[in-house]
């Protein structure tokens, strides 16, 4: 349903449809919240609404769907923290909450996500406070964008170390931060303040420009 110009709002009737695997409505001019009652469509396998107007809080029920794969709301206005009940989610291979006003600090809890693949969370200019090291315990992880927030400290050591290929787990090959306010021991390039930074092993890099209203990191 997908790139259809549709308006309106998402109706909770959505919780009235227990064997729906794939909802998606990506690139439509929806307005409103992401209603509680999607945590009662339990077969939901993939949730995609990128590129509407959607607004409001990431309901917690989100967190009660245990075959969700994909959870894409990037390019909305969803304000409000991160969802600590995301980290329930363990199948989730890709979370893309990138593009949006969320605030508040990062979720420890996400490190539970063990099959978790890509994690962006960048263009939220809200989110504040430092990088869980518990990230690293995402041994499939190989995409982590955090660049364009207002998170600051140090990359945790343990993350730094998933950038260098070893036994086990996946190789974290690209990693993007905001160079003035976090400090990274394992990232080699730093374009001026606005482009974040790239893991050792990483083998290109986009621009990067601090526009809100811009499709950063599509690609990535």
């Amino acid at each position: 349903l997908g790139f259809n110009g549709f308006t309106g709002s998402i109706s909770t009737e959505i919780g009235r449809m227990p064997e729906l695997e794939d909802f998606s409505l990506t690139r439509n001019d929806l307005t409103g919240t992401l209603p509680s009652e999607i945590g009662l469509a339990t077969d939901l396998e993939l949730i995609n609404v990128r590129g509407n107007r959607l607004d409001g809080s990431l309901p917690v029920q989100l967190g009660a769907l245990p075959e969700l794969r994909e959870l894409e709301t990037r390019q909305n206005h969803f304000t409000g923290p991160i969802p600590s009940e995301l980290g329930l989610l363990r199948y989730l291979t890709s979370l893309s909450l990138n593009d949006n006003y969320l605030s508040g600090t990062l979720p420890v809890d996400l490190g539970r996500l063990r099959h978790l693949q890509a994690l962006r969370l960048s263009s939220n200019l809200n989110i504040t406070g430092t990088i869980p090291s518990e990230y690293a315990r995402m041994r499939r992880l190989y995409v982590l964008l955090l660049n364009n927030t207002m998170l600051s400290g140090t990359v945790p050591p343990e993350i730094c170390n998933r950038t260098v290929p070893q036994p086990g787990p996946v190789t974290l090959s690209t990693l993007r931060i905001d160079c003035g306010r976090v400090q990274c021991s394992c990232c080699r390039l730093c374009d001026g303040d606005r482009v974040s930074a790239l893991s050792p092993n990483a083998t290109a890099i986009r621009d990067w420009a601090p526009n809100h209203n811009n499709e950063t990191d599509n690609n990535v």
